[in-house]
C-alpha cells in the first residue's frame, strides 16, 4: 500500500493504492536455557536470529520501478524495483567508460554517472542476545542486538565531504590529488587537482557516501539488588532497587560519523540520512516494590 502522486489540479497531492506483489521467505530461531543452575548462582542465556529474503515480483501492470522517497541531498533514492528486495537505495555510481576507466570533466574531475542499486535499507538479518545473572540477591541482565545486509546512503557525509571535514578528505591537502581517467572523447587524462575540489566533485558520487548498516550494539544493561521479605519482617514480599542505562555503545559499526540507525523516519525513507542525532544514552534507577 502506498501513496502515488497524482495531478495537483485533482485538489489532491497524492492517492493511497494497493500496487504490486511482495515475496518473503525466511527463517527465525529462537534458544533459551539455563547454562548455570547452582544453588546461589544462576545464569540464563537467551539468543534469537531472523533472517528474511525479500523480493518485489509485480508492481503496476508495465511498472519496472516506483519511487518511495528522496534525499534532501537529491543524490539519494528509495525505489522498489522489479526482482530486487524492497526499499532499494538508489545512488549515483562513478561515470565509467566501457572498460571501466573514471570519464573526468574538462577540469579533470570525476563526474556521477549512472542510478544504480546499492541495496536495499530494510536489514534482513536481525537478533539479539539476552543474559541473566543471579547469585543471591544481586542481579546483572544485558542484552546485545545487531542488524546486517542493509544499507544507508548519508547526506551528513556528502556535505562532510564538501566542507572538507571528512576524515577522508584529509589525503592531498598539501600535495593535490592525482586523478587518471578518460576524457568524454575517450582519450586518456591525467591531471593532478586541488583536494577541495576533488572532493567537493566526490560530494556529488552518492555511492561514496553508501555505507553498511550492519552494527551490533550493547542496547540495555542493568544491575540490581533485592531485600528479600524477610529483611524486611514480611512488610511487603520484596524490594527490588535496579541501575539501568540504555543504547550504551556500538561494538561494531561499519558507518562513519553516523548512527546506522538514523533515518528520516520509519516509512518510506528508511535508509535516507541527513544531519541525523545519535541514539540517546539514558540512565535511570527503578524501584520495584512487590506487596
Amino acid at each position: 500500500i502506498v501513496q502515488g502522486t497524482v495531478s495537483i489540479t485533482s485538489g489532491y497531492q497524492a492517492a493511497v493504492l494497493n500496487v504490486g506483489k511482495v515475496e518473503n521467505k525466511g527463517i527465525e530461531i529462537s534458544l533459551t536455557g539455563n547454562i548455570i543452575k547452582a544453588k546461589d548462582f544462576k545464569w540464563t542465556s537467551s539468543f534469537n536470529y531472523a533472517h528474511n529474503k525479500n523480493t518485489v515480483v509485480q508492481l503496476a501492470e508495465g511498472q519496472k520501478f516506483m519511487d518511495m522517497s528522496q534525499s534532501r541531498t537529491t543524490r539519494g533514492f528509495i525505489q522498489n524495483r522489479l526482482g530486487l528486495p524492497a526499499y532499494q537505495i538508489m545512488v549515483y555510481d562513478y561515470k565509467r567508460d566501457t572498460k571501466g576507466a573514471l570519464v573526468l570533466n574538462a577540469s579533470g574531475f570525476p563526474q556521477a554517472g549512472e542510478l544504480i542499486a546499492a541495496g536495499t535499507s530494510i536489514p534482513p538479518t536481525v537478533g539479539g542476545w539476552n543474559n541473566q545473572f543471579q547469585y543471591k540477591n544481586l542481579g546483572l541482565e544485558f542484552l546485545f542486538d545487531y542488524k546486517f545486509g542493509a544499507f544507508v546512503y548519508s547526506g551528513t557525509n556528502a556535505r562532510a565531504y564538501a566542507a572538507g571535514l571528512q576524515k577522508e578528505t584529509l589525503n592531498g591537502r598539501e600535495t593535490g590529488i592525482a586523478v587518471t581517467g578518460v576524457d568524454d572523447a575517450g582519450a586518456a587524462v591525467t591531471k593532478t587537482i586541488s583536494a577541495q575540489d576533488y572532493y567537493t566533485s566526490l560530494s556529488n558520487i552518492s555511492i561514496v557516501q553508501t555505507y553498511s548498516a550492519d552494527f551490533i550494539k550493547l542496547r540495555s544493561l542493568s544491575l540490581s539488588y533485592t531485600i528479600p521479605a524477610k529483611t524486611l519482617k514480611n512488610f511487603v514480599q520484596g524490594i527490588t532497587v535496579s541501575l539501568v542505562g540504555r543504547n550504551l555503545l556500538y561494538v561494531k559499526r561499519d558507518s562513519p560519523n553516523i548512527d546506522p540507525e538514523a533515518n528520516y523516519s520509519n516509512g518510506f525513507s528508511y535508509g535516507l540520512e541527513y544531519a541525523s542525532l545519535p541514539s540517546t544514552k539514558s540512565f535511570g534507577l527503578n524501584l520495584n516494590v512487590r506487596f
